[in-house]
């Protein structure tokens, strides 16, 4: 049957749709396309859009600031106990370098020392291979 509204300002009569294939986002178009209709001033839509999307920006920026700080510090505090335990090796292996240092300058003295103390037995013990037998020498001088 066919209706035909002949009153101005009368509302539609919606008919009900029989059969199960309406897809599950019509009725969200459906609101939306209600809501857009009794909207009036369509710039304070979308003001209250901007300011929501402004704030949920903001709110997402400081939940990811606030987890990378978390993340630096835990880094940080890492790198502390690390600077800490090498600033121990590092004194311990300049102390270890200091020492090796101070040994090989005494073993340089020591060993000018002894080549200049072992040179006169080595000279004798030449000297005397290259005489005969039984020859007595009474001086040795350097020249």
């Amino acid at each position: 049957m066919i209706r035909v509204n002949l009153i101005p300002g009368a509302k539609k009569a919606h008919r009900a749709r029989s059969g199960g294939g309406a897809s599950p986002l019509a009725g969200v178009t459906a609101a939306l396309g209600r809501a857009a209709a009794r909207v009036k001033d369509p710039y304070l839509v979308t003001a209250v859009a901007s300011v929501v999307l402004a704030t949920l920006f903001v709110g997402g920026t400081h939940l990811r600031q606030e987890a990378r700080a978390t993340a630096v510090a835990g880094r940080q505090e890492a790198a502390s106990g690390d600077s800490t335990r090498f600033a121990l090796l590092l004194r311990e292996r300049a102390s270890a370098v200091a020492q090796r240092d101070s040994v090989s300058r005494q073993l340089s003295i020591i060993r000018s020392i002894d080549n200049e103390r072992f040179i006169w037995p080595h000279v004798m013990d030449e000297v005397s291979r290259a005489l005969p037998p039984y020859t007595w020498l009474t001086a040795v001088e350097q020249s």
